[in-house]
């Protein structure tokens, strides 16, 4: 009897441990999902004109987007192959970040292109990650689909003529942004049903 019952106390703190990760995950997703929808609305209907202005702003928004992924890093598993890939995006996005909030004086075209490589780019790693690490079918096609609209927004942003004369830019950035969020809480509650 003593060692059933040690066995079981045993157990439940390491399911306690995997608990708090897993609500700590949610708690991240919740909060970028959120975040981007909410950019994404205001992206598409804001009134500014200013293309400096809103690749500050989309420069900002990337910034605050990697340090939650940052912290979000701090909680996953370091040997995992979802960790090289977390670490990509939230390394790019940091990059990206800072590159187009210092280049922002230095005329709008290159830090709007960076932003629409950012788009292919991570479009690129969601589509990669999907195939390689979610197994619910309905939520990896999701993910697929977020990435392939990510590479098309990206490349249509990219080859969009004169970008720093436009401020559709902006907008087809935010739209990728609200299809992420709307994917990340899809996911989340594809997670939370296991």
């Amino acid at each position: 009897m003593a060692k059933k019952t040690t066995k079981k106390a045993s157990t439940k703190p390491a399911s306690r441990k995997r608990d708090n990760s897993n609500s700590i995950e949610m708690i991240i997703t919740t909060v970028l999902g959120i975040a981007c929808i909410g950019f994404g609305g205001f992206g598409i209907f804001t009134g500014i004109e200013k293309v400096s202005t809103l690749a500050l702003i989309a420069g900002y928004f990337l910034l605050g987007l990697s340090i939650v992924d940052f912290i979000g890093l701090f909680r996953a598993k370091k040997s995992s192959g979802k960790f090289a890939f977390s670490l990509i995006k939230a390394g790019s996005e940091l990059l990206i970040a800072i590159l187009a909030i210092v280049n922002n004086e230095n005329g709008m075209t290159w830090p709007l292109t960076l932003l629409s490589v950012y788009v292919i780019g991570q479009g690129v790693l969601q589509v990669m990650t999907a195939l390689a690490f979610i197994s619910n079918k309905t939520e990896r096609f999701f993910w697929i689909v977020c990435g392939a609209v990510g590479c098309l927004l990206g490349i249509i942003a990219l080859n969009s003529g004169s970008l720093a004369d436009r401020t559709s830019f902006f907008r087809i950035f935010s739209i990728y942004m609200a299809i992420y969020g709307v994917t990340s809480l899809v996911s989340l509650v594809y997670k939370v049903k296991k």
